[in-house]
């Protein structure tokens, strides 16, 4: 879901459940006060609030971030110093699956 970029749309509002991925546009702001099953894509100068839960990762692009709920995922913040992106809490679990990944499709490849 990407939110219009209408002077009508400048503030959003999710207090139920969404699903899918939530991107927040500049000059945009949002408040999540229910469920969000999926990522939010934050871009510079965009404003986003979590009072809810977020089952899924926060890619912040130089946005304005602030959470008072929960965020089951990964928080990657873009840096201005830096042309990349850069995980701020990296999870050994998604680790460990992330690497035993490749051996099991290659394992699937196999098989087939």
């Amino acid at each position: 879901m990407s939110f219009q970029r209408s002077a009508g749309s400048g503030k959003q509002k999710i207090d139920g459940f969404h699903v899918g991925e939530v991107e927040v546009h500049p000059g945009q702001t949002l408040k999540v006060d229910g469920f969000v099953y999926g990522d939010i894509k934050i871009h510079a100068g965009a404003s986003v609030r979590i009072d809810g839960f977020v089952l899924g990762n926060i890619i912040n692009l130089g946005g304005d971030f602030h959470i008072n709920g929960f965020v089951l995922g990964r928080k990657i913040q873009a840096r201005t110093e830096d042309d990349g992106l850069r995980v701020i809490n990296p999870s050994k679990a998604l680790a460990k699956t992330q690497a035993k990944l490749p051996a099991m499709l290659a394992r699937l490849i196999e098989r087939k």
